[in-house]
């Protein structure tokens, strides 16, 4: 009887025992495969954040930084290419292409050659006058064109330069990273929405939905542009 009852507790406590050891290799085998994904992710970061910057782009976009320029985004017929409404006005899509034709790009005429070339990759047919100016066009070409970054919510993540958007309730909004640090400790962004062309602290102010750096082509190659997609 005495056996029988050892042999029992003997057999109960080697169940116990292997159950433990069970246990404990399923949770090395989740922890590394945990820290596995973190790494790739972490490799991922890295090579995103090692794209370079636009300082180029940076300096043309502090230099049209203008507090008097009037919020308006209705339809204006403008010339094509190196189309422009008034000088006094404009969205935020204008400081972009303002920006870049400081660098001799022409967003208006890359964009419209795109929308004609491709036009399944957009939701609207290409209007020399306006589409270039829409925020989800600009935001399908540089899908399409330029490098894309991470969208974290951490400055070490940008560059001057690099264009982003956001997403503030129903609307879109872009604005071009600068080369001057915030209260806030994080790049600054010159861009409009609403009050003028203005450099202000707010990258991180709403939901990021976009983040490339895009240099080219300029005005003397702009036929040769790959898509990067």
């Amino acid at each position: 009887m005495v056996k029988k009852i050892i042999k029992r507790e003997l057999i109960a406590f080697c169940k116990y025992w292997l159950l433990l050891i069970a246990v404990i290799v399923l949770f090395c085998c989740i922890s590394c495969e945990a820290k596995t994904e973190h790494k790739v992710h972490d490799d991922k970061i890295l090579v995103d954040t090692n794209i370079k910057g636009n300082p180029e782009l940076s300096k043309a976009a502090k230099s049209i930084v203008d507090g008097s320029i009037i919020y308006d985004g209705s339809y204006y017929k403008i010339n094509y290419p190196m189309g422009d409404v008034n000088e006094k006005i404009g969205v935020c899509t204008d400081v972009v292409i303002r920006a870049y034709r400081k660098l001799g790009i022409d967003l208006q005429e890359l964009i419209i050659k795109d929308m004609l070339s491709n036009p399944e990759h957009y939701k609207e047919k290409a209007n020399k006058n306006i589409s270039h100016r829409r925020v989800p066009n600009m935001m399908n070409f540089f899908d399409k064109y330029a490098d894309k970054k991470i969208k974290g919510m951490n400055n070490k993540y940008y560059s001057p330069g690099d264009l982003v958007t956001w997403r503030i309730g129903i609307n879109n909004h872009i604005g071009i990273v600068v080369d001057k640090i915030g209260p806030s400790g994080n790049y600054m962004v010159v861009h409009n929405i609403g009050a003028g062309q203005n450099m202000d602290d707010c990258l991180f102010n709403w939901n990021v939905t976009g983040h490339w750096s895009y240099d080219g082509p300029n005005l003397f190659d702009k036929d040769k542009i790959e898509p990067k997609r």
